[in-house]
């Protein structure tokens, strides 16, 4: 009888990230992308898509202070 492996019964011994925390580490870098992109186009860019932009930033900010 040959021994039988059942990968799925052995939890990963990786240092695994929860799925909120991913979530907030994914949040946050687009935040700095979004400020850096309002800093970077503050005198050039189109005054309707620097407020599109701060308001999705003001809503991405909403969504992680919920979630935390």
């Amino acid at each position: 009888m040959r021994p039988v492996f059942w990968p799925f019964m052995f939890p990963p011994t990786t240092n695994a990230m929860s799925v909120n925390d991913r979530r907030q580490m994914r949040l946050k870098d687009l935040e700095a992308r979004m400020s850096g992109f309002l800093n970077e186009k503050r005198s050039t860019a189109c005054d309707t898509v620097l407020d599109k932009v701060e308001a999705s930033r003001a809503e991405l900010r909403r969504t992680r202070t919920a979630t935390v």
